[in-house]
Formats: C-alpha cells, sequence, structure tokens
C-alpha cells in the first residue's frame, strides 16, 4: 500500500527567526497520554515524571536564549501549547529560529528521560 507523501507543515519562504509570536504545538507519538494525567490540581492537569521534565526545559527556554521568551504554556497529556515571542533586542549576529528553540526543547526531554516521546516535527501558527 501506498501511503500519500507528507506534506511540510510550514511555509518555505518564512523566515522563523523573524520577529513576531508563535503559537507552537508539540505533539506525544501516538497520541499517548505520558505527560499528565487528566486530574486537576489548582487548576492544572497532574503531571507525570515525564511532563514535569517537559515543564523545567520549557522554563529554560527564557534563559537559553537571547530574544526568546515563553510568553505562556499549557501541558495536556498528550501534547504541549506554548506562546513563544521571538524579538531583536541584544541578539548575536545569528538570530535564533523558532525550529530551533523547539528541537532543542525536544532534544534535552529526550536526554534526560532517555528516549523520545516527540512526534515528527511540530505544528505552529505565527500570531498576528
Amino acid at each position: 500500500m501506498k501511503f500519500p507523501k507528507r506534506k511540510h507543515p510550514r511555509p518555505k519562504e518564512y523566515d522563523y527567526s523573524n520577529d513576531g509570536g508563535y503559537f507552537v504545538t508539540v505533539c506525544v507519538k501516538n497520541k499517548e497520554k505520558l505527560l499528565g494525567e487528566p486530574v486537576l490540581v489548582n487548576g492544572k492537569i497532574k503531571l507525570t515524571p515525564i511532563g514535569e521534565t517537559a515543564e523545567k526545559h520549557i522554563k529554560a527556554i527564557n534563559s537559553a536564549y537571547d530574544g526568546v521568551r515563553v510568553d505562556s504554556y499549557m501541558i495536556m497529556p498528550d501534547h504541549i501549547h506554548m506562546l513563544i515571542t521571538i524579538s531583536g533586542g541584544m541578539r548575536a549576529c545569528r538570530p535564533t529560529s523558532l525550529q530551533t528553540v523547539v528541537r532543542t526543547f525536544k532534544t534535552m526531554v529526550t536526554r534526560e528521560i532517555g528516549f523520545s516521546v516527540w512526534q515528527t516535527s511540530f505544528y505552529e501558527h505565527i500570531v498576528r
């Protein structure tokens, strides 16, 4: 059986290191509920150890990159939403792209837990 070719989710002509806001969704492979349990604790879901590791690395993004900030995030049982802002300011000569931020986040979580839980790529919307 021949499967259809997967389309790239982002426009090739857009520079994702441009200043702006991005709504990002990172999903767990096979929609497994590995990040949390659907039990609310203080208005948030109860995180699993993998979810706690992901939260730690989300919080580290703000200090890891000049001009990149996670304004808000929500960890769900099988995916994560983040509102990420990239702004010029006192940035190094080479701007950081959204793909680099998300790839590094996923890599750091994978290294810490010892295996990958992530679906390939990520989804994003440019906040206008």
